[in-house]
């Protein structure tokens, strides 16, 4: 459980905190470097509706040892 804890947290710290200063940072940014930014948010999102779905079979794969709770 810890690991996927860890991962999430890391990834909505990611989605949600390097974004914003990096376009305030460089307000006048080309094209290819905010295509370049979505692309990495489209990466980050996939990895963590991924990490999501591990965590979630993860649980129910452990429920059944435990029986119902």
């Amino acid at each position: 459980m810890g690991w996927g804890t860890l991962g999430l947290r890391r990834a909505t710290f990611y989605a949600f905190s390097e974004p914003r200063p990096f376009q305030s940072r460089y307000p006048s940014a080309g094209p290819s470097v905010l295509r370049l930014q979505q692309a990495r948010n489209i990466n980050i999102s996939v990895t963590f509706q991924v990490s999501v779905r591990a965590w979630v079979q993860y649980r129910l794969s452990i429920r059944p040892t435990l029986g119902p709770r």
